[in-house]
């Protein structure tokens, strides 16, 4: 099972949103979000924030992580 520590950094009322970044724990790797929609992708995506998305491709170098 993953961890995950989840930093929300500005959370607005009209229209309903957050931004943030999700880190796992006990690495580096982090991505951010701007939308409640790429907050719920980082967390249910089967690679989560390392190694290869389902098309094969490195993460890292592709979608954003740090």
């Amino acid at each position: 099972m993953d961890s995950y520590i989840v930093r929300i950094y500005r959370r607005t009322d009209e229209p309903p949103e957050l931004a943030g970044k999700v880190e796992k724990a006990g690495t580096e790797m982090k991505k951010y979000f701007h939308n409640t929609g790429e907050l719920v992708k980082i967390l249910t995506s089967g690679c989560g924030l390392c190694g290869r998305d389902a098309e094969g491709d490195d993460v890292a170098a592709t979608r954003g992580c740090h």
